[in-house]
Parts: C-alpha cells; structure tokens; sequence
C-alpha cells in the first residue's frame, strides 16, 4: 500500500491573489468592527448618564412610596406571595419567617451598570436576630458573583434543616427537597440564580401595587361567587314555590271538579226519584 501524499499542492499566482484579497477583506472588517465597538462604548457611558440623572428623579417617588405602604400591614409579604413565579419559590416554611417582612428595597450600585443588591427588612422574630438580610449582584466583572449576609438563625429555625426533619413526614406538603426555596436562593452564594433576581428588580419592585392588589381581586371573585351562588339558590327557592302554588291550583281545580260532578249526580238522583212518584 503506497504512502498518502502529505506534500501540500503549490499555489499559484492566482490562488495567492487570492488570499491576499481575502486578507485584506478581513482587515477592512475588523477596522470596521473596532468603529461599531466605539460607537457602543459611547452608547453605554450615555445610558449610564440617563440611568444615574433618572435614578435622582426616581428617589423622593421612591420614598413616597415606601411612606405610603409603611401603612399597609403585611403589604411586601402579600405583594411577594402574589406574584406567580417568585410563589413557587415560597413553601411553608419560608412563609412562616415573611410574615415578618416589614420592608423591601432594590438599590443599584453607584454604576447602576455592575451591579444591584436586594434589602429585606424584617420585624423582630423569633426566626432570625437579622433585622436586615442583604443580597448583591455584582455583574460587572469578568465573572459575575453575589454576596449574602449570613442568617443568624435562632437554634433549630433554620427552614432548610426544619425541611430535612420534616422531608419523612408522610403527606407532608410544600417540603420537597429538590426544590428551590426562598432562604435557599438567598443564602446561595454559588449560583447567580439570576431569574430570581429579575423578577424581584423588574417586576416586584418595579410595580409592587399591581401583585398586591391581587389578593383583593381575589377576594372580591370569592364575594361574587358566594352571591351568586345564593341568587342562584334563591331562583331555584322561588321556581320551587312556583311549583308548589302551580301544584295547589291543579288540586283545587281537580277538588272544585270533583264538587260539580257530585251535584249533577245528586240532581240527577233527585229529578229520577220525582219521575217515579
């Protein structure tokens, strides 16, 4: 079996053209690349302008906002159970340590750009000595990464080793052990985990209004659907009395028949008695 042939074939002139057509091509390309990458710079250090001069304008709104919902009990525990995805993360025991939640903040960091942090204010409660639980994203750098203020749980508090013991209870619901947690999501600093954070920063906090105001949304389609329920059985009340009234007149008409027959049967007896004398 002859030897494959590892000689590369020669170019010519024209093949050489070429290539030197091709490479100029490229360097044409990445000049013309480098000017897009300028442009994009300069695009983003003037968002980061607008963002900052905003985010001044934003802050008295901001802080109306918080005086305004200080005087609505529970309002961030019942505006964060609302909101369809950030539920799914809250079982029971996570909700039983919010229901102290007194107060939640998004703050971006001085670049607004590299980065956010998350403050849940809290009640005193005997979960946690914490009266404040920080979370930062920190998405500037190379590789993104948050810090978390570690819990200072009281003894025995802590849900993920209360969900441990509780895991063999049989039937024992909202307690699985593959499943993210709220404390979970905050106290992991491994995991960007950043769908989790989006839904805090460009919704919850966004326009907290519209996930609280569903619970009283919620118990006013229960109001209606109790009254309809009873006018629906106050209907069915009132066809059954109409029923009954119809039922009455058939058997007093039957009765008032019945009546009449017997008097025509009696004249009759009395003219045929008067017959025969």
């Amino acid at each position: 079996m002859s030897e494959p042939n590892t000689k590369r074939p020669r170019l010519t002139s024209s093949d050489s053209a070429l290539e030197d057509e091709h490479a100029l091509i490229l360097e044409d390309l990445d000049k013309c690349q480098i000017e897009i990458d300028k442009i994009n710079e300069a695009a983003a250090e003037e968002v980061l302008k607008v963002e900052q001069k905003y985010s001044q304008i934003r802050k008295p709104h901001l802080q109306r906002r918080k005086e305004i919902i200080d005087k609505i009990d529970d309002f961030w525990f019942s505006a964060l159970i609302n909101h369809p995805f950030l539920r799914s993360i809250i079982d029971e025991l996570d909700e039983e340590c919010l229901l102290y939640l007194r107060n939640f903040e998004v703050e971006d960091r001085e670049d607004t750009q590299n980065g956010y942090r998350f403050k849940f204010h809290f009640h005193p409660n005997p979960f946690f000595s914490n009266e404040v639980l920080i979370k930062e994203y920190d998405i500037g750098g190379e590789e993104p990464h948050t810090t978390s203020t570690k819990i200072q749980w009281q003894p025995n508090m802590d849900p993920k080793e209360r969900r441990k013991k509780q895991n063999g209870t049989a039937g024992k619901k909202g307690f699985r052990e593959d499943h993210l947690s709220f404390f979970e999501w905050f106290q992991d600093d491994e995991i960007l985990n950043e769908e989790v954070a989006d839904h805090l920063k460009d919704e919850l906090w966004f326009n907290p209004v519209q996930y609280y105001v569903l619970s009283d949304a919620i118990a006013v389609d229960d109001d209606e659907g109790n009254e309809e329920e009873e006018y629906d059985e106050g209907d069915n009340l009132g066809d059954d009395v109409e029923l009954i009234e119809e039922e009455e007149e058939a058997i007093e008409l039957d009765e008032g028949e019945d009546d009449a027959a017997e008097e025509i049967l009696e004249e009759e007896e009395s003219g045929a008695g008067e017959l025969g004398e």
